[in-house]
């Protein structure tokens, strides 16, 4: 059975995109902290950790066909 990292790649798209949308880096009430409170966590429920090392991960584009070597 061979296994990936599908769910995961989209739903780090899913929290990069809504962090893009809500984020302002010279205001403190729209810091990626409060994004996090806000936005993140009620719907994820992921610590605040975890919600950064989502930020860092850069999915793989999708293009469909199936890679041997």
């Amino acid at each position: 059975m061979a296994y990936n990292k599908k769910g995961y790649n989209q739903r780090a798209r899913a929290i990069q995109t809504l962090t893009d949308e809500h984020f302002e880096p010279e205001n403190h009430a729209k810091s990626r902290k409060a994004v996090w409170r806000k936005h993140i966590y009620p719907i994820y429920g992921m610590c605040y950790r975890t919600y950064l090392s989502y930020l860092k991960v850069d999915p793989p584009s999708s293009n469909g066909q199936l890679r041997l070597f």
